[in-house]
Parts: structure tokens; sequence; C-alpha cells
């Protein structure tokens, strides 16, 4: 009620208020018609159903409702006393032990059974009746000291105990559970047609009991009506929910009171005593309060269980239905075999003749299933707790006989009498064809995934890491070389595999992902084989933490990865060798995103560029501001032509500025477009071409030389031979002086072409020219080193060739005796270095005339 009232805006204090004057009047109205009626000769109340309300509120309302209804109950005690022969100090007394009786009661039922009180079940019944006695039995005790000490009664304080404990109990269990069922009610209002079946009762119950109860003893057949109490009692009890059989039964009670209290019927016989009335009326009211609540609680807890095995029911046929279980039972005694619609399904029963015998049952089962059938259920007979098994069933079509094979799985108990005898089979049976043909198509893929992680060095594995156990698949077992089907083997054993460089750093890695929790481990390392051969192992691999962050369970792959190893290792080498190659050969590669022109380099490039060593990304403006600036608007407008026309492959030649040097660069490149025609990836080489630059500008150097020696050599031939032929008596005597002539210019060619024309030593000329005509001591040459140029020398060539075949013809070297003496020297005075003399000197050789 308060909650009601603060839920629609009202302060707190307002519904507390309410609720006192509410329980004040209420009460009010219960005590003076109980004062009507006192018991002699203390003055007890003969009935105080104004207990049962203030209890019943206080167990509905719970305890914020403790002070206002102590309040009202106060405070209506003291206003009906004072209205009666009680004084204030008697009302006051009384007052609290009125309060405190209801709050006894409440603390106790809330204490055992929690708020929310109702009384569905016997258990509860029982409870109230229980806390009623306790709290009525305290409250009696201090009623009975208000009567002695305040009201100067002069009865037995047992009687006068007794009279207040029977009046407020009977009171309590008449009225509270009224209360109770009605606070309950509000919340959860009755169906139409159990509040009209409960209210038709209850109307006519009040009929009933009055006429019964009312009418005179006078005749015999008034007796009649008070055989369709119990009836009437019963219906509301069987049918509704209990508080209308609380209210049946505080009915009858108010017609008993009601009766005793102004002389009517039965109860209101003034030929019996008065104490007798009250004691039948106790004694009926208390008999008739327990048969309704006890019968009331017993309907409402087997509708409730009727309702839960409903639902219980209904949760088992959607289990059955979900988990698609057939149900069958077999009677031991008459051999009777019955079976549901899914069952006759799984078995291939048709509906119109299911099996009604276990002979027939067995029929549909594989006749080399049929032992192990029986084998199962002859276990559960000796051990007498379930069974499960699985079997085949007899193939019907050409597809089961072909292999396609049916599978059911069945679980089976016994149903025992209380003298333990076995009187049923009961069970269930699910398909369970799909499911074997999928474990057979497992073990098969398992098989070929055993066979492929050999063939392919790929194994599984598990690591249990508080027992260091490992289980390992049958390729883990090939990779690490462990006897054929080992499926287990420990953490310790692999270390003892595992490359002793490589077990720091391992140990170090999974330290470090299982500190930061992460569920992925990834590792790569050596193992040696028993016959010591180093195997390369990738691992890859998930750790499982339990609740305080421990790592439990390690379970991953390993893949031998010996050859990619040998293959990146060979990568890496050839790679060196190419970055060697490039720097020695001035070659480097590169390429760049037009988008973000940013180059990656080779060591080449960085290395022909100038670039710092270890260089592996610039941008290109970088590389562009070292060309030189006469080739930097060429190669611009190169780029741009070349994407313009949307060329794939360009080659151009440029000079690059590196450390003062000037360096002539040879780049070729391939270009990629999108498909919008855009430019996307340009990917090329440079090559460092300087050294060929250069060989070329030499050679062009060379020609040009050539062309003009030749025009020289020509020249001189022609001059040559025009002279020897003035010189000659005979067409003999010319050709034998030419030959002899061009000879000794071929022969200086020659030196001069050892020496690639940039000079000749005198002394090796003048040694060529007299070789034919020497012996051991007849030409003596001699003189400092002096070397010719390469035009004095062709000069100084024909000079000494006509000197030595004239003294061949003529002098000194046409006889034996004769001796050529050749000095030159360069004069100290006079000349300076460029003037050189030469002193021809012959002797021994014939005379001379004049």
């Amino acid at each position: 009620m308060l909650k009601r009232v603060q839920a629609i805006g009202f302060p707190s204090w307002v519904g507390s208020i309410g609720l006192t004057i509410a329980v004040a009047v209420t009460y009010f109205l219960a005590a003076r018609l109980s004062l009507a009626l006192l018991t002699e000769p203390d003055g007890v109340a003969v009935f105080w159903p104004a207990a049962g309300i203030a209890a019943g509120l206080l167990i509905a309302l719970g305890r914020g409702a403790q002070l206002p209804v102590a309040l009202g109950v106060m405070a209506a005690t003291v206003a009906a006393n004072l209205m009666g022969d009680r004084n204030f100090g008697a009302a006051i007394f009384f007052a609290l032990c009125n309060a405190g009786e209801a709050t006894i009661i409440a603390w106790l039922i809330e204490h055992h059974f929690g708020s929310g009180f109702s009384l569905d079940s016997p258990r509860r019944v029982l409870g109230l009746f229980l806390a009623t006695a306790v709290g009525t039995a305290i409250s009696g005790i201090g009623g009975t000291a208000g009567f002695i000490l305040l009201h100067a009664s002069e009865a037995p304080i047992l009687i006068t105990w007794l009279n207040w404990f029977a009046s407020d109990a009977i009171g309590v269990v008449t009225v509270a559970p009224m209360v109770i069922g009605l606070a309950r009610t509000l919340h959860d209002l009755p169906g139409k047609s159990e509040l009209v079946q409960g209210i038709s009762a209850l109307v006519v119950l009040a009929l009933v009991s009055a006429i019964s109860l009312g009418a005179p003893t006078d005749y015999w057949f008034t007796i009649l009506p008070l055989s369709l109490l119990f009836p009437l009692l019963l219906w509301p009890a069987a049918r509704c929910r209990p508080v209308f059989a609380a209210a049946a039964a505080f009915i009858l009670a108010l017609a008993i009171v009601w009766t005793i209290t102004f002389g009517i019927g039965r109860f209101g016989d003034p030929s019996i005593r008065l104490a007798d009335r009250v004691h039948a009326a106790d004694a009926g009211l208390l008999a008739i309060s327990v048969c309704a609540l006890v019968l009331a609680a017993l309907f409402a807890e087997r509708r409730r269980n009727e309702a839960a095995l409903k639902n219980s029911n209904h949760r088992l046929q959607l289990a059955l239905d979900c988990a698609e279980l057939g149900i069958w039972s077999l009677q031991l005694k008459t051999g009777r075999f019955e079976n549901d619609v899914r069952d006759r399904h799984i078995h291939g029963h048709g509906t119109e003749a299911p099996p009604q015998t276990l002979a027939q049952m067995r029929s549909q089962v594989h006749p080399d299933d049929l032992s192990k059938l029986d084998a199962a259920f002859a276990a559960l007979g000796r051990s007498g707790s379930s069974c499960r098994t699985e079997y085949r069933l007899a193939p019907r079509t050409d597809q089961e006989r072909s292999g396609r094979e049916r599978w059911v799985a069945i679980e089976g108990a016994v149903v025992r009498q209380a003298d333990s005898r076995p009187v049923q089979l009961l069970g269930v049976t699910r398909d369970i064809t799909e499911r074997k043909h999928a474990e057979q198509a497992l073990a098969e893929r398992d098989a070929q995934l055993a066979i492929a992680g050999k063939i392919a060095l790929v194994g599984s594995f598990t690591f249990d890491i508080g027992s260091g156990k490992m289980q390992v698949s049958q390729g883990y077992a090939a990779i690490h070389d462990l006897p054929e089907g080992t499926v287990e083997t420990s953490r310790t054993d692999w270390r003892a595999r595992v490359h002793p460089d490589d077990l720091p750093r391992l140990d170090a890695n999974l330290q470090r992902d299982i500190d930061g929790r992460r569920s992925e481990h990834h590792c790569d390392y050596r193992i040696i084989r028993p016959g010591g051969e180093i195997r390369w192992i990738e691992a890859r691999s998930f750790i499982s933490y339990d609740r305080d962050g421990a790592a439990q369970r390690i379970a991953g792959a390993n893949i031998d990865v010996t050859k990619r190893k040998k293959a990146e290792f060979a990568l890496a080498e050839r790679t060196l060798q190419l970055a060697l190659a490039g720097k020695a050969g001035l070659v480097g590669s590169y390429s760049y995103d037009t988008d973000t022109e940013s180059m990656q380099v080779s060591d080449g490039y960085a290395a022909i560029h100038g670039l710092p060593e270890g260089t592996t990304e610039i941008a290109r403006s970088r590389s562009q501001a070292n060309v030189h600036p006469e080739d930097r608007v060429r190669l611009d407008a190169l780029r741009r032509q070349a994407f313009q026309e949307r060329k794939t492959e360009q080659s151009m030649e440029y000079r690059i500025v590196r450390d003062g040097d000037i360096r002539w660069i040879e780049s070729r490149r391939f270009i990629s477009y999108g498909n919008d025609g855009r430019a996307q990836r340009v990917i090329g080489v440079s090559i460092d071409v300087t050294e060929r630059k250069r060989a070329e500008e030499q050679q062009q150097l060379l020609i040009a030389e050539l062309d003009h020696r030749v025009k020289n050599v020509l020249a001189t031939v022609s001059a040559v031979a025009a002279h020897t032929m003035d010189a000659s008596g005979s067409m003999a005597d010319f050709v034998a002086a030419l030959d002899g002539r061009l000879r000794s210019m071929a022969s200086t060619h020659e030196l001069l072409s050892h020496r690639q024309w940039r000079g000749i030593p005198l002394a090796d000329l003048l040694q060529r020219e007299l070789a034919p005509y020497a012996t051991s001591d007849n030409i003596e040459i001699g003189g400092p080193e002096v070397m010719l140029t390469a035009e004095a020398g062709q000069a100084m060539a024909m000079v000494l060739h006509e000197l030595v075949t004239n003294a061949a013809k003529h002098g000194a070297l046409s006889t034996r005796e004769g001796r050529v003496s050749v000095r030159w020297y360069q004069p100290l005075n006079g000349g300076g270095r460029n003037r050189l003399v030469i002193e021809w000197q012959e002797s021994g050789g014939p005379s001379v005339e004049t």
C-alpha cells in the first residue's frame, strides 16, 4: 500500500498515515465485536479476529508497514478498551501486547520463509500455525500480566493465559490467511472462471452456514445443512486458490462467533454452559481452518506440480523433437513392445502396422549386430542401471545393400517395482546414420591427412604445460624422426632434439608471449635428428590460459621448412653477390610509385650516386638534384613524353655531379600504367658508363690522330717514291731502293704502335736499323737516353735507313773489317734541350774515290 501511494505521487508519510488510519478503524471494529463476548471470570474476549487482521497485514505488506500497522493496532486497542471496562493503563499494556504479537508472528514468517509469503504448500501452512502459536503464547504472557496487575482479575493465571492464547490464535488462523491471500490476489488476479467458481462457493457456503448454524435445534432435519458444509468447503479448496478456502474458513468462523455472541442456533443454546460452547467453537474453528488451509495448500501444490509436470513433459517432447529421439518400451511380463511415431520412422515401420513384439522389432536389426545388442541388454540386466549401444538396420533397399547402411543408437534402462523386480525396459533411439558416415569420412580424411603430413612434412601437436606431455600426429613424428606410431612424447625429449644455439631464443620468445597474454606464438628453430641431420622447423601455435591468466596448454603445427631455409640462404647469398657485383660493376636498380615519388634503391644505385652506405629509400627529388643542370630539363621532358605516349620501355643517358666529378649514367626503365592510362610505377636500372664514355672520346681522338698520320705517311711515301725515282738509274734499282725505304718506315711504325705512338727511343731505332748488318764487333752505339716524338722518329728513321743502306753498299758495312760508330749528345751551350747532335763515323771500309 505504501508503494502504491508513493507511485501516484504522494509522499511516503501520507501513505503511512493512511495505512495507520485504515488499520486503526478495521482493528477497532473487530475489537468492539470481540469485546461483546468475554470469558468469565477473567474478562478475556472469547474471539479476537483483530489479531488476524494485524498479523495478516504485517505478513502481506512486509517490514515497511510495521510502524503504521503497530500504531494503528495500538490506537484501536486503546480506544476499544477505554470504551469498555478497562482503565487507561490496562489499555496501553494490552495495546503493546497486541502490536508485539503481530510483529513477532510477521518476523518469524519472514525469517523462515522470506518476503512474499503465500499459503500454497502444507509446509507454509504449518509454518503459519507455528508462528501463530509462538506469537500468541508470548502475547498471552503479557496479556495475563496486564489482567493481573492492572485489571484486578481474580481468575487463575493459567486460565487467563489459555483464554488469551486461544482467542488470539483462533483469530489469527481464521483471519490472517484471508488477508494474506487477498494481498497476493491484488498482484495476480484470478481468471474469470476461477473467480466465478470461488465467489459462488462462498455465497452458497455463507447461506448454508447461516441456515445450519442459525436454525433452531428443535427439529432433527436441521442437522442436514451441517453435512453440506464439508463439500462446500472442499469445493473452493480443490478448484480455486487458497484465498478462497481461507475466505470459506473465515465465513464459517464468523458464523460461529456470531451465533455464540448473539445466542442464536446451536452455539447459542443457553442450556449449554458458555465455556463449553466456547471450547466447542474453538475446536471447530481450529479444525475447519486446519482442514481448509491444508486442503487448499495440497490442491495448490498439486496444481503447481501438475503444471510443472506438464511443462516438463512439453520441454521433454521439445527436447525429443530437437534431438530427433524415438521412445520405446518393453513389458517384461507380457513381452509387449510399444514405440512412438519417430521410433517407427527410424526403424522403417509403417504407422498402420507398428511392431507389437520384441521378435518383430529384432527382425529390423542387422543380423551381424544382434549379438552386440543382446550383450548390451544382458549387461543391463546384471548391472540394473542403463545401457547404450549402436547397431545397423537390416538392409531394405538396393542403396542400403550397396553400402549405404543405416545406423541407430539405443539407450535403455530398467524400471523396477518397489521390491526391485524388473517390470519394464524403457529407452530412446536416435538415427545416427549421418554421424556414422561422417565419422567414416572423417577417419578417411584423417588417414589422408596423416599421409599428406608425412609427405609434406607437416605435423600437429598439443602440449600440456603442467604435465609436460605432448600429443603428436604422425606427420610430427615423421618430421622429428620419431618411431613409427608415436602419439605421445615429452617436452624434455623435444628440448633434447632442438639445436643448443636455438634453445635460449625459443625459451625467451615463449616466455615473452606468455607474459604478454598473447594467444598466438610463432617461431622457427633447428632440430638435430638422430642421424645428426639438421632440419629447420617452423612452429605456429595457440596458447590457452585459465581464469587466473596462467598458461595451460599449447596447440599448434610444425612445418619442415629446411628446403625453404636453404633456398632463403642461397637467395641471401645471391642477393649479397648481386649487391657486391652492382657496387663493383657500378650497376644499381630502383623503383618508385608516381604518386608518392618515393624511390626504393639498391646498394649499387647508392654507390653510383654517392649516397650513404645502407640507403634503401630516397625521394625522387633528391636523386634529381644530382643530375647535371644541362641534362635536368631534357630528362624531365623525356619522362613526360614517355608517360604521354604510354611507353612501357625507355632508355636515356645523362650526367650527374658526384663530389665535383662528372659521371655518365645510362638508365633503362619499365613503366606500368593503370586502367585510366596514368603511369603508376617505374622500375629500372642505372649503369655508370663514365669509363665507356671516356673510352669513346679516346677512340675519337685516336681515329682523328690515325687519319692525320695516314695522310702524313702517304705524303712521305709519295715523297720517298719521287726521290727514289730521281736517284735510281734503272727500274730494278728503283724497286729495290723503294722497298728498303718502305720497310724502314714499316719497322718504325711497328715500334711506334708497340709504344702506343707515345714516342720512340733513339737507341731502339738505331738497333733496329743496324740489326741486319751487325756482328759481334762491327757496330758501336752510345749516348744518353733520348725519346723521339712520333714525327721526329719517322724522319730520323728515314735518315738512318739511308745511312745504313749507304754503309752497307759502299761504306764500312760492305767489308768485314769495317766498323760503324754512332754517338749522340745534347750540346751544353746553344740550342737548348730541343737540339740533338748525332755523330756517324765509319772506319775500315773501302777507300773513297774523290
